[in-house]
């Protein structure tokens, strides 16, 4: 029996972090599912930056930079949508100023205003970081499905130790 290629689930395995281990060597790897394989990907995310007029993922190059650029935060909410990016590509996007009546640490979502106008508080974490790579993918080819199965993923150590040395 043959598979048509378009039918076809690929696993990806996204690395995010210091992939080199030539700097802080701290990396997290994700698993997921997708109807296209990595360089498919790797084409509809350049064409989702493309469609962006930015590349967001550019704003967390450098060592301790994890908050988004105006011009990035700008340029999701317009594709995106507010909402849309504040559920998948903001770690917090509470404004402490203005707590919730009644509730005990519970605060009000930031307006898409005090969004812009604070983006320098507006951070990203790997997990943001992940939906906001693969959603600029699907920006790039709308048909892009994928499921990210972290969560479920069960990791076996299987020893080994002596190889890696020196």
């Amino acid at each position: 029996m043959t598979s048509k290629k378009k039918n076809k689930a690929d696993f990806i395995t996204l690395t995010v972090g210091d992939w080199s281990g030539d700097g802080h060597s701290q990396t997290e790897k994700y698993f997921v599912k997708a109807n296209l394989d990595a360089k498919q990907i790797q084409k509809a995310f350049e064409n989702g930056i493309e469609i962006l007029g930015c590349d967001p993922t550019q704003d967390f190059e450098e060592y301790e930079a994890s908050s988004y650029s105006f011009e990035s935060l700008k340029a999701l909410i317009k594709h995106f949508g507010y909402q849309f990016v504040v559920d998948n590509f903001v770690e917090d996007a509470f404004n402490y100023e203005k707590p919730i009546k009644g509730k005990k640490h519970s605060y009000e979502l930031k307006t898409q205003e005090e969004l812009l106008s604070d983006n320098e508080d507006v951070c990203c974490s790997p997990d943001c970081y992940v939906k906001l790579y693969l959603n600029v993918v699907k920006l790039g080819k709308p048909k892009f499905e994928f499921e990210i199965f972290n969560d479920s993923v069960e990791e076996i150590t299987v020893g080994g130790y002596g190889l890696y040395s020196l």
